[in-house]
């Protein structure tokens, strides 16, 4: 399993939105935000496309229950997506 860093989930979603990004001056930015909706234009689709290629990254189904209560907004929301995919169910 790679090793699961919020530099390789930001990596990951960095590329996913990388048409957001062409024109940025400062990608950099990017990974210190609070809120990608804000911060960055992401819109509802953007992160669908997000989860979709941390499944196909990681090689992991991730429950939509699990995106529907964490609702992320962050590299760190992402991260943790991840992580407790990996992890599997809480006991």
């Amino acid at each position: 399993m790679t090793n699961i860093t919020r530099d390789s989930v930001g990596n990951v979603i960095f590329a996913s939105m990388t048409a957001i990004f062409q024109s940025s001056e400062d990608p950099e930015k990017f990974f210190d935000a609070r809120d990608l909706y804000e911060e960055a234009g992401m819109d509802s689709l953007d992160a669908v496309e997000n989860i979709i290629a941390l499944e196909e990254a990681y090689n992991i189904q991730i429950p939509d229950e699990l995106v529907n209560e964490v609702e992320p907004k962050n590299l760190d929301d992402y991260l943790r997506i991840v992580q407790e995919t990996i992890r599997g169910p809480r006991p």
